[in-house]
């Protein structure tokens, strides 16, 4: 398992203003869902959803490694706890914090890069409403973390690229997709070839002795 969660695209301003307002009214409707089911300071802790989801997301420690960034939350759930809570020992409170790291680095972090981070085909529309959703219900943004560690956080290549398109009047940039240039190279080679059978074509060998050529026909 390898949280390379670092690769990120350019977010043009359109996306930043999505992002943001997106992440106002998930933590609002996190900290909803917090008041509804009895935990104690619901705005602590939307206004600590909103803090956690722009540090994770938009801020340096979005381009460390995964794991580093899964430390930092574990860090942060340590620091959190009552100094005065001397009655569990030093492995369990570490044990609680590593727990409480990794439940904030899924919900906050992994399915918000899911959605955010990736050139995608999906509005921006529609990136806000899951990114509202997956955060404004925890559970499911926790079920959906998981199942992107599970299936290998990092390990899926790119397949669409952003580039400037010039005919554009407004500059935005236009997604093509990315060639492999194994395949660019398959296809050229099996042109050839059909070119050759046919006689047509780069693949086809002019005849240096015409009257030869002629001749075996």
């Amino acid at each position: 398992m390898r949280l390379t969660l670092s690769q990120s695209i350019p977010w043009p301003q359109e996306e930043l203003g999505g992002f943001i307002i997106s992440a106002v009214l998930a933590a609002a409707l996190f900290g909803i869902t917090m008041l509804l089911g009895g935990v104690p300071r619901p705005f602590i802790m939307g206004l600590g959803a909103l803090l956690a989801i722009l540090l994770l997301n938009i801020s340096p420690l979005k381009k460390l490694l995964g794991f580093i960034q899964f430390l930092c939350c574990a860090a942060a759930a340590y620091l959190n706890r009552h100094n005065d809570d001397l009655g569990i020992d030093i492995v369990s409170r570490i044990l609680a914090a590593l727990t409480c790291g990794l439940l904030s680095f899924v919900v906050f972090r992994v399915n918000w890069w899911a959605w955010w981070c990736y050139p995608s085909r999906r509005t921006i529309r529609q990136r806000m409403a899951a990114s509202i959703f997956f955060t404004g219900v925890p559970f499911l943004g926790l079920a959906f973390g998981i199942w992107r560690i599970a299936f290998g956080i990092g390990l899926h290549n790119v397949t669409t690229n952003l580039i400037d398109d010039p005919s554009a009047v407004d500059g935005a940039p236009l997604e093509t997709i990315i060639e492999d240039p194994a395949l660019a190279e398959h296809s050229r080679r099996m042109e050839s070839i059909r070119a050759a059978r046919a006689g047509m074509g780069a693949g086809r060998m002019p005849a240096t002795d015409k009257a030869q050529a002629s001749g075996s026909i």
